[in-house]
């Protein structure tokens, strides 16, 4: 990048994981959390989904859960290079390896839990190594893509991926919330 976004910046904020309640569905949780986010004047916001097993259902669900009558609208990057505004409010959903090339105001994570990414894999070892090195690869492609803020999304009882629970552990990041019931 050409120039950073410095750690005073007024919309900046240290990344950090936020967990929804147990009878919230995802897509819900993730229109909360981008609402709470408008009111902090983060404009656009892209959700990238790490996880296979959630894709349809945030394709089908988020576009139809966001309010209308914000100002913003709805993009489904389903392909790489997609132009989008930097001036216009937008909330976007894309997976880690078409949104190259953005930048958002907010980035906010979801699928990197435990068991979901990387997939566990039995008794090949040289397979568990390749799925994690495209993991840590789709991370931080998604994480470098925010200009303010990353958030990562973990449901109510799920641990966080072993490579952000090693963040953790270096103090990179700070523990996920308790689980809540």
């Amino acid at each position: 990048t050409e120039a950073l976004v410095p750690d005073k910046h007024r919309l900046a904020a240290h990344p950090r994981f936020e967990r929804y309640p147990q009878k919230t569905d995802l897509s819900s949780a993730i229109v909360s959390r981008i609402q709470q986010l408008r009111g902090k004047n983060i404009r656009q916001v892209v959700v990238i989904c790490h996880a296979d097993e959630l894709w349809d259902e945030l394709s089908a669900n988020l576009p139809r859960r966001l309010p209308t009558g914000e100002g913003s609208k709805f993009i489904l990057i389903d392909r790489r290079g997609i132009s989008i505004s930097a001036s216009e409010p937008v909330v976007a959903l894309s997976k880690p390896r078409l949104v190259g090339g953005q930048e958002f105001d907010a980035v906010i994570a979801v699928g990197l839990e435990e068991g979901l990414v990387p997939p566990r894999v039995g008794d090949n070892a040289a397979l568990g190594v390749a799925l994690e090195q495209r993991a840590l690869r789709e991370m931080y492609l998604s994480f470098t893509r925010a200009r303010y803020r990353v958030e990562i999304l973990l449901g109510p009882r799920a641990r966080p991926t072993a490579v952000l629970s090693e963040a953790v552990g270096a103090r990179l990041l700070l523990p996920p919330p308790a689980v809540l019931l």
